[in-house]
């Protein structure tokens, strides 16, 4: 059981090494639902969308 969990705190540790490290096409997945404040100004506050 002890070595279970050491494997399981390894493989976690290994997954987190480049975390926040995306691909282009990742990024533009994220950004791809936000809105334009120049194009969709009803759907922003103050330039900020919401």
């Amino acid at each position: 059981m002890k070595k279970v969990g050491i494997l399981a705190l390894i493989l976690v540790l290994c997954g987190c090494i480049e975390v926040g490290k995306f691909t282009p096409e990742r990024h533009a997945l994220h950004e791809y639902g936000k809105p334009n404040c120049e194009h969709q100004p009803d759907r922003c506050i103050n330039g900020v969308a919401w």
